[in-house]
């Protein structure tokens, strides 16, 4: 599983921090979700997203 990330959370904090926070929240809850169902992150990847466990027992 894959969760998106902005790509420069800095710049979008200072351009649009009313989107900022709309990213903040929903990365929250993406996140919040993937460790309920005993998931963890393992890694980013080049694009920008972070890389959940479980991809195989989930799929």
């Amino acid at each position: 599983m894959l969760v998106a990330i902005p790509v420069d959370v800095e710049r979008l904090r200072g351009n649009d921090p009313a989107l900022a926070i709309r990213w903040r929240y929903a990365v929250r809850e993406a996140l919040m979700s993937c460790f309920a169902e005993g998931r963890r992150v393992v890694g980013v990847s080049r694009e920008g997203w972070y890389v959940m466990s479980g991809l195989e027992e989930k799929s």
